[in-house]
């Protein structure tokens, strides 16, 4: 099945699967809604929905958050059709939470999160490149680590969950040690709300779409 994909169609598909993970992790709402099709159904654990009800549901689980980092291994992508596939993707996961977070314990300094998971996803070429059609969260193994001490600090560079992150920076063509950034860390339940319904009205903007 997967000798019916050009090599160029493979390396597509994964990089569909890594830009969600970059998405999540720095809670980038335009690039998350780019890597599924305006129609795509996503059975993701408590959620099942489309593509805005989703966006808005993993900006409510960002709350509080200081530290996201998913990794993926084993991505095996198989053709199913004319310019349709499924990938199969192996993810660990590692997030770490703090006040307001409602996931912190009552009397810890916050929490760490590291999940195993698998993410299978029907994807379809089209206009925009290859995208998520439809989407399953398969859970695997989930390890709660309450923390006495808060996060400790890093000297240099430090990852955000936020498009503050320093590859923001370089991306720009900007020296991440002199760019600007929010800080606004840790985020809280207004300020991903607000981020989410900001990409929403941007993206039916450019669609010529009106917002209310």
């Amino acid at each position: 099945m997967t000798s019916d994909l050009h090599v160029a169609d493979r390396i597509a598909i994964e990089d569909v699967v890594k830009r969600y993970c970059r998405a999540v992790d720095r809670c980038d709402w335009e690039l998350l809604r780019g890597v599924f099709h305006p129609d795509a159904r996503l059975d993701h654990g408590t959620y099942q929905g489309g593509v805005d009800g989703f966006v808005d549901f993993v900006a409510s689980r960002r709350v509080g958050i200081v530290h996201s980092a998913h990794y993926l291994s084993n991505v095996l992508v198989d053709a199913v059709g004319d310019g349709e596939a499924v990938v199969e993707a192996y993810g660990w996961a590692v997030q770490t939470f703090r006040e307001p977070s409602s996931l912190v314990p009552e009397g810890a300094a916050g929490v760490r999160y590291t999940s195993t998971y698998r993410n299978i996803d029907r994807v379809v070429r089209g206009p925009m490149g290859w995208q998520i059609v439809s989407g399953h969260l398969v859970l695997g193994d989930l390890v709660v680590e309450p923390l006495a001490l808060p996060p400790a600090p890093r000297d240099g560079l430090t990852q955000r969950p936020s498009t503050d992150d320093p590859l923001y920076a370089v991306l720009r063509g900007q020296n991440p040690r002199h760019a600007p950034t929010s800080h606004r860390e840790p985020v809280t339940t207004e300020t991903m709300a607000q981020d989410a319904q900001r990409s929403r009205a941007d993206r039916h903007t450019e669609n010529g779409e009106v917002s209310g």
